[in-house]
């Protein structure tokens, strides 16, 4: 991500071509990373929110986390650091709940607007079902938070939004799946059915096409109603046109950040992948490297990264 010095805008484009986009670790795009820079992240307390934050704070930016326990961080002596320096800053509150998303909103801008919003899906609970394998409870939760937090950003704000997904949306993206794979993704499909809903915000905010051909429809149930469009506060079709980044990654893993050693560590592509796994910290490195060092090559798409 870069900050365009002196007009207090940050932006996040996405590549105007579909490619096979292959990366090395000896890109610094913190060169171009302004300590102004600030970011409201969701979902930010582990896994890829908590890896992508630690790049970002490295790189300088400030970032405001929202989280129903803060004290999450207690014994984080790398949080802390942050925390210790004003670049961390912890806010206490739901997602499901607007007026805690409000005030995030109002931590992340009282220094002026907001720049960032960074999404990162994450997980309360789930029942396993005989028939349906992992359901989530509640069933539309990132959905729900999406609306929440896209419906309370402030008048003086337009920041640029990064939505974290996952391959398996629509026919395409399920026919590219290896079919090893595929019984996995059958046991998920609860989870899938939430980022679907997530994702179709996150098209409607940035004016992205979305192929009903493809990818259908999310239920009335899970958008929170048949007229989601006209929730309070929600801007209007292709308010952020441009400035949404949807991420949809390969099945994830705990293991290493291999962009941090070599080149070429995984692959991302507007086109579907068809690829099989990527660490929680290979997309971090993705969220917070990647799209920092080539801002020019991305604007409005979905991305699929994967090994």
């Amino acid at each position: 991500m870069e900050c365009i010095k002196g007009n207090g805008v940050f932006y996040i484009i996405f590549a105007t071509q579909t490619r096979i986009l292959t990366f090395s670790p000896t890109t610094n795009p913190h060169d171009n990373m302004s300590s102004s820079v600030t970011v409201y992240t969701i979902g930010g307390s582990k896994h890829i929110g908590y890896f992508a934050s630690l790049r970002l704070l490295d790189a300088g930016a400030t970032i405001t986390f929202l989280l129903r326990n803060p004290s999450v961080f207690d014994k984080d002596t790398t949080i802390q650091k942050y925390v210790s320096a004003g670049k961390a800053r912890l806010v206490k509150g739901d997602a499901l709940n607007e007026g805690d998303c409000r005030n995030g909103w109002v931590e992340a801008s009282k220094d002026g607007p907001c720049q960032l919003y960074d999404f990162h899906s994450w997980r309360r609970g789930f029942i396993l079902g005989p028939e349906r394998g992992l359901i989530l409870k509640p069933f539309n939760l990132c959905t729900q938070a999406y609306i929440n937090v896209a419906s309370t950003i402030p008048a003086q704000s337009s920041p640029n939004l990064i939505c974290l997904s996952s391959v398996g949306m629509g026919k395409k993206s399920k026919s590219s799946i290896p079919l090893a794979l595929r019984p996995m993704y059958g046991m998920i499909g609860s989870p899938l059915a939430d980022k679907h809903g997530m994702e179709r915000v996150a098209h409607h905010l940035g004016g992205i096409t979305w192929d009903k051909n493809d990818l259908g429809e999310p239920s009335a149930e899970m958008m929170g109603g048949s007229n989601w469009t006209k929730h309070p506060g929600l801007p209007e079709v292709g308010s952020y046109k441009g400035k949404v980044i949807v991420v949809r990654a390969a099945i994830l893993n705990d293991g290493e950040c291999l962009a941090d050693k070599k080149e070429n560590a995984y692959r991302a592509t507007t086109e579907e992948l068809g690829g099989y796994f990527i660490s929680r910290k290979d997309t971090g490195h993705f969220v917070a490297e990647l799209c920092l060092g080539s801002w020019e090559k991305w604007g409005g798409k979905v991305v699929n990264v994967g090994y």
